[in-house]
């Protein structure tokens, strides 16, 4: 399983767009062949600070979220909000082999 976490800021001011925006994708993500969850998270204390969990069960599922009209639409509504650039980070979750 692949782990994708998404750090963003916007301003204050654009924040519950961003939250929104967000949520409108939610169910469609969820949707999509092999999208395992989508989660939002605000951080208390620090508006605008956003960070978005996605899990996939294929690095080929991710690849096609990332290609698609969907994802496209969404950046195209929340880049122009973001203060600097997103940080982005893909993990692999892999089970632990039992301990001896």
């Amino acid at each position: 399983m692949l782990i994708v976490q998404v750090d963003f800021q916007t301003a204050p001011k654009d924040h519950a767009l961003a939250i929104a925006t967000l949520r409108a994708e939610q169910p469609v993500v969820r949707a999509l062949p092999g999208n395992l969850g989508y989660t939002i998270l605000t951080h208390p204390g620090t508006e605008g600070k956003t960070t978005l969990i996605h899990h996939w069960d294929s690095a080929e599922a991710l690849a096609a979220y990332r290609a698609s009209d969907g994802l496209k639409a969404v950046g195209a509504v929340l880049f122009p909000l973001m203060v600097g650039q997103p940080e982005t980070r893909v993990y692999e979750a892999r089970a632990m082999p039992d301990a001896a």
